[in-house]
């Protein structure tokens, strides 16, 4: 390995994340950890050589760990009519999530809700409201795992469909 010309500084990064892995594992605790440049240098040395600076070694990281990201992903987007929203996510919680979960083929998944404004932007124009949007990611393990009996017969959103507006996409990578 080359010498570097500067001693690689510190860069503390945090970040927080929550697994549901479904009827596999439960929830798995909320874990911390921290992002040190340095050691992540010394790995990516291991892997491609030199790396001359912390900001190299970080995006060498960054890029090294794209082939981390699923392959297959279906996205859900729900606007729920507030006087039925905390039955609907009691439901969603209990029920749904749950059953989506034993499907063959269904990684894992996570709900997620916006925080603050939405923005729209149509034909060049953008809007901003208030709005609550309800966003669940599954993993899932192919495109096909959205036609089996299983996801079939859960799938929907019951006597909640006429207060519900949703978006229903597979998503794969681009390229």
């Amino acid at each position: 390995m080359k010498e570097r010309d500067e001693p690689l500084q510190p860069y503390p990064v945090e970040y927080r994340y929550e697994i549901h892995d479904g009827a596999r594992d439960g929830y798995a605790p909320a874990k911390r950890e921290i992002f040190d440049a340095r050691a992540a240098a010394r790995d990516w040395d291991l892997i491609c050589g030199d790396v001359s600076s912390t900001e190299a070694a970080v995006r060498g990281v960054k890029e090294a760990t794209m082939s981390d990201f699923p392959e297959c992903l279906l996205i859900v987007t729900a606007e729920v009519d507030p006087a039925v929203e905390d039955e609907w996510n009691r439901w969603y919680d209990t029920v749904h999530l749950p059953d989506a979960l034993k499907c063959p083929g269904v990684r894992r998944g996570r709900r997620y809700m916006s925080a603050g404004e939405i923005s729209e932007t149509v034909d060049g124009k953008t809007e901003k409201n208030a709005r609550r949007i309800y966003t669940t990611v599954y993993e899932l393990d192919h495109p096909g795992a959205t036609a089996t009996a299983e996801f079939q017969a859960m799938r929907g959103w019951y006597h909640f469909a006429p207060h519900v507006r949703s978006r229903t996409q597979v998503i794969v990578p681009a390229g």
